[in-house]
This record gives structure tokens, sequence and C-alpha cells, in this order.
């Protein structure tokens, strides 16, 4: 069984979260933090259920549900500590923010 810690550098190593950010058009400025919040997801769960995420081969899909979830939802962990306040401003200067969350 690998730790949580493995699994989430593979995860890095493999490029999943950044090709998710690119498939809901996460604006350059809020990647690395929700990039941060993502893995901080993984490295918090229980270990075997992402093991057993990670050995049915569903870790990719798995990890876009989390993007998805945090990115879209406004009761996410990540909107209230990053896009709360911002949201209003920012609208116009990102453009298309939530074009992919209605999917």
């Amino acid at each position: 069984m690998m730790s949580n810690g493995e699994i989430v550098t593979e995860v890095v190593r493999m490029g999943v979260v950044d090709n998710a950010l690119r498939l809901y058009n996460v604006h350059i400025s809020h990647r690395e933090d929700l990039t941060q919040e993502v893995l901080l997801i993984l490295l918090t769960m229980d270990n075997e259920r992402l093991n057993d995420i990670y050995e049915d081969g569903k870790l990719s899909h798995f990890v876009t549900k989390i993007v998805k979830n945090q990115w879209c939802s406004n009761t996410s962990t990540y909107y209230a500590l990053f896009r709360k306040y911002e949201k209003k401003k920012a609208t116009n200067e990102l453009g298309g923010i939530a074009e992919r969350c209605d999917e």
C-alpha cells in the first residue's frame, strides 16, 4: 500500500492537476493556489480509500472532480479562501470563470 504522499507525488509527476486546471479554464493567477488545495485534499484523505482509487485507475478522474468542485462551487474551501471576495471584480478580468462549470 502506498502512502498518500507517494500517490500525491505520482499525481504531480503525471501532471493530473495541471490537465484538470486546463480543462476548467482556471486562470493562471489561480493555478498555484488551487493546485495546493487539491494536493492538500489528497494528502488528508483516508489512505485506504485513496489507494483504492489509485489501484482502480480512477485517480485522474477523481482529481478532475476535485478541481471541478473546488473551482466551480461557491461552498468549496477554495472559494471561501480565495475567490469569494474577488469574484465581482475579477469577472471582467478573468472572463468565462465558470464556462466549464455547467458541464
